[in-house]
């Protein structure tokens, strides 16, 4: 896979993010994800296209209730919802117009993404995307006794900045069956997982991030919540790789144990936040992506079609840093 990056303007900021969990769905704008392709080989010159998809995180897109008042607007909550369980009953995630407010498109095997787009709402910073598999689950990789290869332009990136294609431990289907809570799932780019653990989220572990929430002090769009780290996600992982390494150990071969999703994120590592819903962030920066396939023969990676599975993340639970 190639990811190439053109950066415009150089950014003013742009967010780490750690792991979220989004809610209800919205009915103002029909989700329809961009096709994307990839390539999956069984060794060389024996590959075959996937046709795909790809989806913008859930911390990106207008968050409203049923009469399109935002739940969350600048750097805090609103009155529409005072408590984790209330936020989660009537706050709504709405579609994406990929092209118009997030600047994403698709080409082939190519996805572009502009860092700063303007639309008729406001300005949109920065985006993350996922490979899906079909319009409702992500794309799961099975890393052991395989290869990735994508290739990386960063000619015209400049100084401070972090655009990144990576693995991220998610649910296949963005918490949907963990948390009763979540009509979204990775249709809507929910479920996000990372070591980061911001404290930044909307929602965690199928609750919304409102109760304690502070605004920063030096960003309008930004705050922390008392959710963000997940002890008993920490023990569970814990005694997986326990098990993991037991089973390296017994087999001299190797066991296919773990399986992960692919993200692709631009981000500045030095800044913690996150763009927001339409008219939220102003910034005279710009910078886009664009992820290909590797279709050199000598290079192609090795798929199982039948890994053992594991969940590619735990369940979340809410917990204070």
């Amino acid at each position: 896979m190639k990811m190439k990056q053109y950066l415009e303007y150089l950014a003013a900021a742009l967010p780490l993010m750690s792991l979220a969990t989004a809610q209800q769905v919205g009915k103002q704008q029909t989700e329809t994800h961009p096709k994307m392709s990839w390539k999956k080989c069984t060794g060389k010159a024996s590959c075959t296209t996937v046709n795909a998809e790809v989806v913008i995180d859930a911390n990106w897109r207008w968050l409203h209730d049923s009469n399109q008042k935002n739940c969350y607007d600048g750097n805090k909550w609103t009155d529409v919802c005072s408590t984790a369980t209330d936020c989660a009953s009537k706050c709504q995630l709405e579609g994406a117009n990929y092209g118009t407010t997030y600047g994403a498109s698709t080409s082939g095997d190519s996805l572009t993404l502009k860092f700063l787009t303007k639309h008729e709402y406001g300005t949109n910073i920065g985006s993350r995307f996922y490979l899906m598999n079909g319009a409702s689950k992500y794309q799961m990789f099975t890393l052991m006794n395989n290869e990735f290869t994508f290739d990386v332009d960063l000619s015209t990136v400049e100084c401070g900045l972090n655009a990144a294609l990576y693995f991220v431990a998610m649910e296949e289907d963005g918490g949907m069956a963990s948390y009763s809570s979540n009509k979204a799932g990775a249709k809507y780019g929910t479920g996000y997982c990372d070591a980061q653990c911001a404290r930044d989220l909307k929602f965690v572990g199928g609750k919304a991030n409102v109760e304690g929430w502070k605004q920063s002090t030096n960003d309008a769009n930004a705050g922390v919540g008392p959710y963000g780290v997940m002890k008993k996600m920490r023990k569970k992982k814990e005694k997986e790789a326990q098990k993991d390494e037991s089973r390296r150990d017994s087999d001299d071969e190797g066991t296919k144990t773990g399986r992960t999703s692919l993200a692709a994120n631009l981000s500045i590592p030095t800044w913690v936040g996150k763009g927001r819903k339409s008219g939220e962030r102003s910034r005279d920066s710009h910078e886009a992506v664009r992820t290909r396939d590797k279709h050199d023969s000598d290079k192609k990676g090795e798929t199982d079609d039948a890994p053992t599975k594991v969940p590619g993340a735990l369940p979340l639970v809410e917990d204070e840093v």
